[in-house]
């Protein structure tokens, strides 16, 4: 960047030489003419140079800021997945007839157990997806 900057003003002090020399002979005229063409080629990359930089610059922290959100709708959504791969693993054998649908679990602290407890229902993933994702 402090290159680019150096070769714009550089051109700039150039332009000013160039201009102060107009009634120089037509040979000289030639000569600073041709040398004027050659550094405005280095002077139009080097403004390039700097205008892209700063482009590119809010890009980069636009690109960024997508990301983070991207990243975490696919923490929640790996989230979501692990508890639902979770609740579909904890299902017991199929239940006897008639009789509903449990699965085996610890004793609660501080309180009797029955040994069961219900599978999750449809609905509690519902309720963790919206929580998850509430737009």
């Amino acid at each position: 960047m402090v290159v680019a900057i150096a070769v714009l003003l550089g051109f700039a002090a150039m332009v000013v030489y160039v201009m102060s020399r107009a009634d120089a002979d037509e040979p000289t005229w030639t000569r600073l003419a041709w040398l004027l063409s050659s550094v405005e080629a280095l002077a139009f990359g080097a403004a390039g140079a700097v205008f892209g930089a700063s482009v590119q610059r809010e890009r980069a922290v636009a690109a960024e800021q997508r990301a983070d959100g991207n990243e975490r709708d696919a923490v929640a959504g790996r989230t979501l997945a692990e508890t639902i791969k979770a609740g579909a693993k904890a299902k017991a054998p199929e239940p006897s007839p008639g009789g509903p649908a449990f699965d085996i679990a610890p004793p609660p602290e501080g309180g009797m157990s029955t040994g069961r407890r219900p599978r999750p229902s449809p609905d509690s993933y519902v309720d963790l997806a919206t929580r998850l994702f509430p737009d």
